[in-house]
């Protein structure tokens, strides 16, 4: 239901404000039900004061079906725990206590298609991110410049960082400062969103040693270290621009990477990266040791082809862009593949930002526009 600019699911907002071209919004037309199917029953014998606990597990599956064409199927493990303290003074006083556990384990969900930016102000978009007050920033790749929106999509101002400058990556703390990969000039640009200014430029040269050299996208871990990738690999600087360490893959079991593009940062300090050229994906350790390699299945037509960005969503779980595909892939933090979206109007889509909500906002380069997609 789209009322007022207001997207409403089963009585639920999950999206609100003006709405810009959306299209593609498919409709909830399931049941469900969380309905125990049996009930737990104990009865107490007349002895001496007792405890005792037993516990019942029982599994309720429910369907949602979306038209035009995605179902899933959630299935829910429910536990029961009942705990009896039997008094004989002289009859039997019994007390009763009941907990309810529900352990969801879902099925892959097919994203759907909420939402399209303002696409005719963007002209070069190539990533977004956002702030800790709900605005979204997309960089300009060739204009020097941040377009920023609010929460709903609406447009809000072109912030200049560096005129005609080349700004590529970007990504967000949470607190209102943004990191930008500066191809231009190979720079890492820390901007404050409260005063719209530059905080610090790290790069050409950094301190410890290694160059950058064609800069291509950055992130952030909670601790303020900074990561990004270029033409050698990966690098991590402290937030002072020292260099900590770099790595590109060679001497693991995964093998050297060809062509570092996204990257990404979980909680723990685990790397991911987009490997555009060796068309793959990375997992590494904090200390640089790789842990997994999703490579390309040659006979697969549907298999990752060219991954260009990468984000962690609010659930650890790893979200890729394909831009030879045209494709959103979603993967568990170990690596195994969730879902993936083909087409749904996607056009060369480049950069891409998972928000707190779990919405997924994607730069579509061939549009000129920032897409977002909901589970």
């Amino acid at each position: 239901d789209v009322q007022d600019g207001t997207l409403n699911i089963k009585g639920k907002t999950y999206l609100s404000g003006p709405f810009v071209n959306a299209i593609e919004i498919y409709r909830y037309t399931g049941s469900e039900t969380l309905t125990p199917t049996n009930t737990p029953t104990n009865t107490p014998t007349n002895t001496p004061t007792y405890t005792f606990s037993n516990t019942y597990t029982f599994t309720n599956t429910f369907t949602r079906t979306f038209t035009p064409t995605n179902t899933f199927t959630r299935t829910f493990t429910n536990t029961y725990t009942n705990t009896f303290t039997v008094t004989n003074t002289p009859t039997n006083t019994a007390t009763f206590t009941q907990t309810y556990t529900p352990t969801i384990t879902p099925t892959p969900l097919v994203p759907f298609y909420l939402q399209e930016y303002e696409k005719y102000i963007l002209r070069d978009p190539y990533d977004v991110s956002f702030d800790g007050s709900g605005n979204y920033y997309v960089t300009d790749r060739y204009r020097g410049y941040l377009t920023k929106f609010d929460a709903s999509g609406q447009y809000v101002a072109n912030l200049t960082v560096k005129t005609y400058d080349s700004l590529l990556g970007i990504c967000g703390d949470g607190n209102g400062i943004l990191y930008i990969a500066n191809r231009s000039e190979d720079e890492i640009i820390k901007f404050n969103t409260a005063n719209n200014s530059i905080i610090a430029e790290f790069g050409p040269d950094l301190n410890g040693g290694s160059d950058i050299r064609d800069i291509e996208d950055v992130a952030v871990d909670t601790a303020g270290n900074i990561y990004f990738t270029d033409n050698n690999g990966v690098h991590k600087i402290s937030s002072t621009g020292q260099l900590l360490a770099s790595w590109d893959g060679s001497g693991t079991s995964c093998g050297e990477i060809d062509g570092a593009a996204g990257i990404a940062v979980d909680n723990s300090g685990n790397v991911y990266v987009a490997d555009y050229d060796g068309h793959s994906i990375y997992k590494f350790a904090p200390d640089g040791s790789c842990l997994f390699i999703i490579e390309r299945i040659y006979n697969d037509p549907l298999s990752i082809k060219a991954p260009v960005d990468i984000e962690i969503d609010h659930q650890g779980n790893v979200i890729v862009t394909d831009t030879n595909m045209n494709m959103i892939m979603k993967y568990t933090p170990d690596g195994v593949l969730m879902g993936k979206v083909l087409q749904s109007g996607l056009n060369d889509p480049i950069g891409l930002v998972s928000d707190p909500l779990g919405k997924v906002h994607v730069v579509d380069r061939g549009s000129d526009s920032v897409k977002v997609f909901g589970y």
